[in-house]
């Protein structure tokens, strides 16, 4: 579905998991290409602070997950390298 500013609004955010999240982030900045870290587990919030039950799998995936450019006017040219930049990640 086309992406439509008056009616959408979730097509901001795309995320990748990687094991090796810092490498792929540093591969992909060497390419140009801006990621971010969007997504922490709960007890890493200040909020939270005070509740220490372990949490394992949440910590796990705080460290494997990314987020890759997205945004309403992105072109198809630009989503090729991103993907291009995380196939060659992938690839070694």
């Amino acid at each position: 579905m086309p992406y439509d500013l008056g009616v959408n609004s979730a097509y901001w955010i795309f995320g990748l998991r990687s094991a090796r999240r810092d490498d792929l982030i540093l591969h992909l900045k060497q390419r140009g290409i801006a990621t971010g870290v969007h997504y922490m587990s709960l007890p890493m919030h200040p909020l939270f602070k005070d509740h220490t039950e372990p949490t394992p799998v949440a910590n796990r995936l705080t460290d494997e997950i990314i987020t890759v450019p997205l945004f309403a006017d992105i072109t198809d040219e630009e989503i090729d390298y991103v993907v291009a930049g995380v196939r060659e990640f992938g690839a070694d």
